[in-house]
């Protein structure tokens, strides 16, 4: 089963919706290294980056893909836009990218990666658990690359 197979199925088993839904008519792949994280108590389908190989302490840091309805009117989260990135910290930091094109959820879910993965080697680096320090420390890289910082 691929990875969108998986979330397709996740989607109709956590929230009934089948694949052929209208919220799900852009989405023709995953972008690299996410996987389902769908769960019915959340507000809508989700994806998630796969987490690095973090050893025996917790990282907080999380990057999620939510997918959103496509009408306006029905959507949980009351967003503008249909599909968000999100960048957040256990300690409350987030950085956000909206958009209603999937595409271009694609194009930015690399720059996503990179930030998660440059904040993950940071924090090692830093040997501590400050997620919203390293949070903090790349707004600008962020910033630069479309999100904004919440």
């Amino acid at each position: 089963m691929t990875e969108l197979e998986r979330f397709l199925a996740d989607a109709k088993a956590e929230f009934g919706l089948e694949a052929s839904h209208e919220d799900f008519e852009q989405i023709r792949s995953l972008p690299e290294g996410f996987r389902s994280s769908c769960w019915h108590n959340n507000a809508c389908p989700s994806i998630s980056a796969v987490p690095f190989d973090i050893g025996p302490r917790d990282y907080s840091i999380s990057c999620d893909i939510w997918i959103d309805a496509k009408d306006q009117d029905l959507r949980e989260c009351g967003c503008d836009h249909q599909f968000s990135i999100v960048i957040s910290s256990d300690d409350g930091g987030q950085f956000a990218y909206d958009s209603d094109s999937w595409e271009d959820i694609l194009a930015h879910a690399s720059k996503a990666h990179e930030l998660l993965r440059a904040m993950y080697e940071e924090t090692v680096r830093r040997g501590d658990t400050d997620a919203q320090g390293v949070l903090e420390a790349y707004e600008d890289r962020a910033k630069k690359y479309g999100f904004v910082v919440l």
